[in-house]
């Protein structure tokens, strides 16, 4: 986890600076406790795997300078290109108060429409915690991770899922 990540403010997974964590984990982080942190940390990750697919099919070597951007503007073209969605812009990857982020009630039922149709979505969504392992310097530690809205799912949700951060406006 970097330090960036590490240091988002808002709702977290409450990860650390040196964390080593799998991708199953942070997708966790970030769907379950509405993760800023998590949500960070996926988007630096994709944001270079993107970057260095892209190279290798330019035969290009140039390291991405700003990760978390690139998977942003990849990840805005999706979005409209795939998924329709015409009035959705993303200008942060956690959903956070961001002059640029900006959707409509339509776009976000077209993706929750596919995201629920994902199977390894649907593992997540319908857990109520989730027991993370991290591992620093060789040294594992473990941490529960609970919805955001673990009380409010347990007892009013009939599904029990939780479907997404709720703090994108």
């Amino acid at each position: 986890v970097s330090k960036q990540a590490a240091s988002i403010s808002g709702t977290t997974a409450r990860l650390k600076a040196g964390d080593r964590l799998s991708l199953f984990d942070l997708m966790h982080g970030m769907i379950l406790s509405s993760g800023n942190d998590a949500s960070y940390q996926l988007a630096e990750f994709f944001g270079d795997m993107l970057w260095d697919m892209r190279q290798v099919m330019n035969a290009h070597k140039k390291p991405c300078k700003q990760p978390v951007d690139y998977f942003l503007q990849e990840g805005n073209k999706v979005l409209k290109d795939k998924l329709g969605l015409t009035n959705t812009y993303y200008g942060s990857p956690h959903g956070l108060s961001h002059n640029m982020n900006r959707s409509t009630c339509f776009d976000m039922c077209l993706v929750l429409i596919n995201v629920l149709k994902d199977p390894f979505y649907q593992q997540i969504v319908t857990q109520l915690d989730y027991r993370c392992r991290s591992r620093v310097e060789g040294m594992e530690s473990a941490e529960n991770l609970q919805g955001s809205d673990y009380n409010l799912r347990k007892f009013y949700y009939p599904t029990g899922k939780h479907l997404g951060k709720a703090e994108f406006k």
